[in-house]
């Protein structure tokens, strides 16, 4: 084998296999709070709880007593079905507990304030294959394995304060610090042969560090009719500081066909990289309509504005002695998605309520023109929550099922060309979530 086309063995999963790390491209994979996670994430308009403080702040102003509220996605099970790495399905699949809110509001005459610690996002990724005999052109990729772990999750932590400007206005604010905790591991190990040697290589790549940032949130209530509320929120944008730790090491050993002796490398990096990415600001705007005691509509309407950010990558040269510093650039396009959600009091302790929303991907178009892609998926979802609730207490317990389709590129062993093609997304959580009013 030329130097070349061992450079091509050794980085060709590396290159192509599909990265389980944080998901820039989805803003609605944990539905938040008590009552929102059982509407679709329907929560602008109403604004009648502590995850006010992450919804619309200005909705704190309607609580008449203090309130602690929290919240948990108990099981959750997410997976990713696709081509990821041979011609044959793979699956990612995500299994994890989200405690995704704590907050608590206090009333305190002209003004309302509020502190929360929410988890809109939480993955858990894997993914252990295995394969055999895979031939591309003269190549035969004889053992193949396959195992990579990704954790990242992101907390938003900070306070609230929301204050009435005249009987049916309403003004709040919220300030959060954004924190990111990044833990991803891969592991390839693969053995190829051609008419005249064989390579047998192994590459190691763990990715860890933090993220640092902050958002503002700015919220408005406004009731035009005593049954019905008109919200509207900015959440600012975040430039978030990270600063992340790579090791990467690679194994290789060639040889050729029938010898017992072989040359054999061994490459090693350790590297701090720091970038700034980029979260994208967004308007929601919310409604809610009370059309008697028992029965009321609401629903959002997000847009997030679109963005763009580079980060820093390390790769293997092809002198296969060194690293090299590549930039890799990150589009996020502009969407709008859409939150319903309705819920209906059986008697005056019992609600049950019903959501479906929408996490379309930011991710732009993928298109068959021959190069490596990020994945996109449409997200859709419905949940239904019920529980009792008492003069000073509730207990909720609700569910969330989510379903996703879209594209996205992978390397056809056959033809040695980059195809697309399509893919899947499940997702499974149970919420139980609970308050105290003091």
């Amino acid at each position: 084998m030329s130097k070349k086309n061992i450079f091509l063995f050794l980085c060709f999963f590396i290159l192509f296999a599909y990265p389980i790390s944080a998901d820039e491209y989805h803003n609605q994979q944990v539905l938040v709070g008590e009552k929102a996670a059982g509407l679709g994430g329907t929560f602008v308009g109403i604004g009648d709880g502590a995850e006010a403080c992450y919804y619309n702040p200005a909705g704190l102003t309607q609580l008449k007593i203090s309130y602690l509220s929290v919240s948990s996605q108990i099981f959750e099970y997410k997976a990713i079905k696709g081509k990821f790495l041979a011609d044959s399905k793979e699956k990612l699949t995500s299994l994890s507990f989200v405690p995704s809110f704590w907050g608590m509001a206090k009333d305190a005459g002209e003004y309302k304030f509020g502190f929360s610690i929410v988890v809109p996002e939480y993955d858990a990724y894997k993914m252990h294959e295995q394969y055999s005999d895979l031939q591309m052109g003269s190549i035969i990729f004889n053992n193949i394995r396959v195992d990579q772990v990704s954790n990242d999750q992101t907390y938003l932590i900070g306070p609230s304060i929301a204050k009435i400007l005249n009987p049916r206005f309403s003004l709040g604010f919220t300030v959060y610090f954004r924190y990111l905790d990044i833990a991803n591991r891969d592991t390839y190990y693969y053995k190829a042969s051609d008419s005249v040697s064989e390579l047998r290589a192994e590459n190691n790549s763990e990715n860890s560090g933090k993220g640092l940032g902050g958002m503002g949130v700015v919220g408005f209530l406004y009731k035009p009719a005593d049954k019905i509320n008109i919200g509207l929120t900015f959440k600012t944008g975040s430039q978030i500081s990270n600063t992340i730790d790579i090791i990467e090491r690679n194994y290789t050993y060639t040889a050729s066909l029938g010898s017992t002796s072989g040359k054999f490398n061994n490459y090693y990096l350790e590297k701090q990289v720091s970038y700034t990415s980029i979260v994208p600001p967004s308007f929601i705007l919310g409604l809610k309509w009370e059309a008697d005691k028992k029965l009321c509509f609401a629903t959002d309407i997000t847009y997030m504005f679109p963005v763009g950010y580079d980060k820093e990558i390390y790769q293997l040269n092809l002198s296969l002695k060194d690293y090299e510093k590549k930039i890799s650039r990150v589009e996020i396009n502009e969407v709008i998605n859409l939150n319903f959600g309705s819920e209906y009091m059986l008697d005056n302790n019992v609600p049950f309520r019903f959501g479906f929303f929408t996490d379309r991907s930011t991710a732009p178009k993928v298109k068959d023109n021959g190069t490596s892609q990020p994945m996109h998926i449409d997200n859709y979802g419905i949940s239904v929550s019920s529980g009792i609730l008492s003069q000073n207490s509730s207990m909720i317990f609700g569910i969330k099922y989510g379903w996703g389709s879209g594209r996205m590129t992978n390397l056809d062993f056959s033809s040695g060309n980059i195809v697309v093609d399509k893919v899947k997304s499940v997702n499974y959580a149970f919420n139980l979530s609970g308050s105290y009013n003091f």
